[in-house]
């Protein structure tokens, strides 16, 4: 027992320092005025993806080893006074290109589509009074009421209650884990069973779950066909 006591005052006295450390009220949340600081200190809570402009997406449909070596072809075949072919490879080309750049487009406009429609709502605390808002607004120091079923969108800690948490989707691992008042809870997980309140610790790419999902963005890799070419 006083091993598992001193365990809970040691989370309970780490969640009181983070709590003065980012100027938040467990009984009231965030004011306006805190907000405005916050949301100019840490932006929305997103991990944004790199936007590529419509041209060169386009561009891209004819820069590669394999649009490369249709184009030397073209070149060659036109040297070689085969016009007819060097016409053929070409439209060929051009006709691709475009598929491939409309398709890579309309995906795109159906995903942001879906992103609208699927945005998460969460229950705040802001100004004493506990409201519903889009997961993206919250900010380090928003108080949040965790229950049954949530998705967790941003990394907290527990201040009161009690949780079973999935995270398969961030360890793999499928057994629920149980947290209490202290614990942290990341990102990424799903609220199972119980019901707490919890104080946010780190929003977007700060999140260990936005972390990762930041190097994957960055990250670059040559394809099996590229290697094959």
């Amino acid at each position: 027992c006083s091993i598992w006591c001193s365990k809970i005052v040691w989370g309970i006295n780490t969640l009181l320092v983070s709590m003065n450390e980012i100027n938040t009220n467990i009984l009231t949340g965030l004011s306006d005025e805190r907000v405005a600081a916050l949301r100019r200190q840490y932006g929305f809570n997103e991990v944004k993806e790199k936007q590529t402009s419509a041209t060169i997406l386009l561009a891209k449909k004819f820069w590669g080893l394999t649009a490369w070596m249709l184009e030397a072809t073209i070149v060659i075949s036109f040297l070689l006074h085969k016009p007819f072919d060097g016409f053929v490879i070409t439209g060929l080309l051009i006709f691709n290109g475009l598929i491939g750049f409309f398709n890579e487009l309309k995906a795109a406009k159906t995903v942001a589509a879906l992103q609208q429609e699927l945005q998460v709502m969460v229950r705040v605390l802001r100004n004493g009074d506990w409201v519903q808002l889009p997961s993206k607004e919250l900010l380090p120091g928003d108080i949040v009421r965790l229950r049954m079923g949530d998705f967790l969108t941003a990394d907290m800690a527990l201040s009161e209650g009690e949780l079973k948490i999935d995270k398969s989707a961030l360890t793999g691992e499928t057994a629920l884990i149980e947290n209490k008042p202290g614990d942290t809870v990341f990102a990424g997980s799903i609220a199972k069973a119980g019901e707490a309140t919890a104080v946010v610790t780190a929003t977007g790419t700060q999140t260990f779950f936005g972390k990762t999902a930041k190097l994957v963005l960055t990250a670059s890799h040559i394809m099996h066909m590229e290697e094959v070419v």
